[in-house]
């Protein structure tokens, strides 16, 4: 779920839905402020003297809830929650789906609503369906193991593969590593990221932000927020050229062409700006608070 009064980005918010049937228009429950992390680094507002810049300031934030948070600390969400989530977003016109998060048994249901929102977003141009690779050190398991989503891969503070290895390349994270493998189209940072937290102390961190926010929970709305730009400059591109140019403007960090760590490479904002920047314009880099 997602703060819905988070000052550094309301005025972003548009519409949620909660597909879990509680009925709080996609808020957090408890303390939990997953959403409220990616949310801020999707699309944070810049330039109003507050906290952090999301990678696309001036993109709107649909907040989706498929799942919550039970009294043991456990998820509970079930396939046709999660299926139900996905479509609403793409059917009430969410340009860009951003999933952090992953796991369980395949599903035709979200299969299948996978597929409609790449398929049938955007008046048929296909929503942009991204996942997280998961934080396993393992193989992409599924949804992001499919061929339809953009998979995204953590970097370290070395422009690696994030690995479960106590160093200062890793942020001395042992605990996790970035999942791999062929799924994986390309990669964005996924340790140390500075973003948004619930509002008081009821989030991770006892502020309005959080200094550790980490995973590829963290890498995929980096991403998102990247295709956020692409698609603020040409909407009139397809999922799939959207994609492409993802790829294409990547930073081959490891040489060689496309690996199994990084996919095409860590997400470059600006080459992928200038990809769709029309003749004649200067983009010039503007980090903002």
């Amino acid at each position: 779920g997602v703060d819905l009064t988070h000052e550094d980005y309301k005025s972003n918010l548009v519409a949620g839905y909660d597909a879990t049937g509680l009925g709080n228009k996609g808020e957090p429950v408890g303390d939990d402020a997953h959403g409220t992390n990616v949310s801020g680094l999707m699309a944070a507002s810049t330039n109003n003297g507050r906290g952090v810049a999301g990678v696309c300031p001036q993109c709107r934030i649909m907040p989706i809830r498929v799942a919550y948070g039970d009294k043991y600390g456990y998820w509970v969400t079930d396939d046709v929650t999660i299926a139900n989530g996905i479509a609403w977003a793409y059917q009430n016109g969410a340009s860009i789906l951003n999933n952090s998060w992953g796991g369980g048994l395949e599903s035709t249901a979200i299969t299948t609503a996978i597929t409609n929102a790449k398929s049938f977003g955007r008046n048929g141009k296909g929503s942009v369906v991204i996942f997280a690779a998961g934080n396993n050190n393992m193989t992409v398991t599924y949804p992001a193991k499919l061929e339809s989503v953009i998979t995204v891969s953590a970097s370290n503070l070395c422009d690696q593969r994030k690995q479960p290895v106590n160093d200062v390349c890793n942020g001395n994270e042992y605990w996790w590593g970035s999942n791999y493998g062929s799924s994986v189209d390309v990669s964005a940072p996924g340790v140390w990221l500075y973003s948004t937290d619930i509002i008081g102390a009821a989030g991770y961190d006892t502020g309005n932000y959080f200094a550790e926010m980490n995973g590829t929970s963290g890498s995929a709305p980096i991403v998102s927020g990247v295709a956020g730009l692409i698609l603020s400059l040409n909407p009139n591109l397809t999922a799939a050229e959207v994609q492409d140019i993802l790829q294409n403007t990547a930073d081959d960090v490891n040489g060689g062409g496309y690996d199994v760590d990084m996919g095409y490479g860590r997400v470059n904002a600006y080459q992928a700006v200038q990809a769709v920047t029309p003749s004649g314009f200067t983009i010039s880099g503007n980090a903002g608070v």
